[in-house]
């Protein structure tokens, strides 16, 4: 066996290896790039700083908006003594801790019940604000004075219409 073999056969196995302690530990699947359908899961939107995504966290109703945005595959960052204020999401903005204590720019946060009622400002933080089956979660960058509501309309896709059962005829 040369070496090229040898490479190649020790890469594979460790590749198999590495899903099997993957599936083990219980890694989740990512969530889905989409709203979600009508009353399943939590709609997470973020949007600003370069991002606009709208993810499906399957299972995420009841958890807090910290936890949605974190299985949407987000990254956060908390301002600092201000638990449940976002500083930055996968890094943004740039700047470090010196960009979360600029009052005139944060990640706002927001939630929609999913059903056409529109986008609310969350009074709450990201570790108090829970989603419901079927709601979203909205984050969207504010770097002006006025107040910028996330531009996707949080209302979900409807489920596809069930296939009406075909009678079948007595014999």
């Amino acid at each position: 066996m040369n070496k090229q073999t040898l490479k190649v056969r020790l890469f594979a196995n460790l590749a198999a290896a590495g899903l099997v302690a993957l599936t083990l530990i219980g890694v989740s699947a990512p969530a889905q790039a989409a709203a979600c359908e009508d009353g399943k899961g939590v709609t997470v939107v973020v949007q600003g700083q370069g991002m606009k995504d709208v993810t499906c966290v399957p299972g995420g109703a009841g958890k807090n908006a910290w936890v949605n945005l974190e299985s949407a595959g987000y990254s956060l960052a908390i301002v600092p003594g201000q638990p449940g204020t976002v500083c930055t999401i996968n890094g943004k903005p740039a700047g470090g801790k010196s960009a979360c204590w600029q009052l005139d720019a944060y990640w706002g946060l927001f939630s929609a019940n999913g059903t056409g009622g529109g986008w609310k400002y969350s009074n709450v933080g990201v570790l108090d604000l829970k989603a419901s089956a079927g709601g979203w979660v909205g984050f969207r960058f504010q770097d002006t004075n006025s107040k910028k509501y996330p531009d996707v309309n949080p209302v979900g896709p409807k489920p596809a219409p069930s296939p009406k059962p075909t009678v079948k005829p007595k014999p």
